[in-house]
Formats: C-alpha cells, structure tokens, sequence
C-alpha cells in the first residue's frame, strides 16, 4: 500500500514539510500487519550514514520521542524508517475483508502508529487530497559506522542494543 500522505518533520533548525509514502507490510498467510515503512525528504541539515538512527514523536498518538534505525542510506534523498508493529494480537483473526485489530488495552505504540496510517490512507484515497500527519524529527544521533570501517580498520563486529541495526 502506497498512499499520498503529508507530514510534518522538524529539526531544531526549523520545520520542513514532505510528502511521506506510508506502506504496510503484512504476513502472507494471516494478512496481519507485521511492520510500516515511513518515508520523509530529509529536512535541511539532515546528514545521515549507516547505523544512525533519530527520535520520531507523533502528536496525536503521544508526547514522547521514540528512537528508529535509519533504514535509508546516506545518499538517499529521503529518510526510511521500518517499524516493527509489537504488541498482543487476538488469537483468531478477523472476518474476511476486515483489518486485524489489536485489543485497546493491549495496544502499543507502534499498533496506534498503524491505526493512524491507516485512516489517513483511507481519507487521502476518499477525499483524493493529501491529508497531514504531525510528526517531528530528531537526529540523526549516534556515529556512522562508515567513518569505523573507513579509516581505522579493515573489520569490525558490531554490536548494538535499544535501537537496533539496519
């Protein structure tokens, strides 16, 4: 799935705004949401490399900074986040034609991120205008591992914890 989406992004030297293409990725056989790629134009200032990752708050979900690998590579013009959909989902799944939901108690942050993708494609594709998601970055953090293996060493081992590594 691939819809007009806008969001808004923001680093500490202004706010920029983008078109993010929002895809779900599912399991084949049960169909359930299993992860959400999310994709932004780097605001100015933005440099990335391998192994960084930066904080992402969404608004209308929380008011908390949840921290990403950066998926993308240094060149590309845009900023790829994977995110992994956690959390408990019901044993059976759901009728036939209905989405997969996650009990409210049970639901996580990343399901609630899924949630908000969800309807903004439906009303992006109902109303055929773009509709915005408020969303605010920060990064990148962390050292590139590119510098690493660049100049000091042929190998390295690489070991990463919180974040992940892409």
């Amino acid at each position: 799935m691939t819809s007009r989406i806008r969001m808004k992004a923001f680093r500490s030297d202004g706010e920029h705004v983008a078109s993010l293409p929002a895809r779900i990725y599912e399991d084949r056989r049960s169909k359930r949401p299993t992860a959400i790629q999310l994709r932004m134009d780097k605001p100015a200032g933005f440099k990335a490399g391998s192994g960084q990752w930066c904080y992402v708050k969404v608004k209308s979900i929380d008011n908390v900074w949840h921290p990403f690998s950066l998926a993308s590579s240094s060149r590309d013009p845009q900023i790829q986040l994977q995110i992994g959909i956690r959390g408990a989902w019901p044993a059976e799944p759901p009728p036939t034609g209905k989405p997969w939901k996650m009990p409210a108690t049970t639901a996580t942050w990343t399901y609630k991120l899924l949630q908000e993708v969800r309807e903004l494609q439906s009303m992006s594709e109902s109303s055929d205008r773009q509709t915005e998601m408020d969303v605010k970055v920060r990064g990148p953090y962390g050292s590139p591992f590119t510098i690493l293996c660049e100049h000091t060493y042929p190998a390295a081992v690489l070991i990463g914890g919180g974040t992940g590594l892409t």
